[in-house]
């Protein structure tokens, strides 16, 4: 290959890599937390059921925190019983829909 051609081709693929960066959206997160009296264990088993109950999949809970995915979406479920809370996080293609996934979660959890 040429001096010239190996120019041009480097050019092309910068070319087409910039313009797909350009054209992919940066990742979106978004988290709440609340006040909770439940256990730890009532904490983590209601994360599961909200996350089941709202669609999530591939749910696992590690210590205080239960996993879960939704279509292009992955949450956390974070219970910290002996502090009172729970923080919901989450992350995914577009904002909006991922805070709308963590209020529905919230909701649910809290019925």
């Amino acid at each position: 290959m040429n001096y010239k051609t190996c120019v041009a081709a480097s050019a092309l693929l910068f070319a087409i890599s910039g313009s797909a960066l350009a054209q992919s959206k940066i990742p979106s997160i978004s988290s709440l937390w609340d006040e909770t009296r439940l256990s730890q264990r009532d904490c983590n088993s209601r994360a599961e059921d909200a996350m089941r109950s709202t669609g999530f999949t591939r749910i696992e809970t590690i210590g205080q925190t239960t996993f879960g995915d939704r279509t292009d979406y992955q949450v956390g479920f974070r219970c910290i019983a002996d502090k009172g809370i729970f923080y919901i996080f989450g992350g995914g293609p577009d904002e909006p829909v991922v805070r709308r996934y963590i209020d529905e979660l919230k909701s649910t959890f809290n019925r």
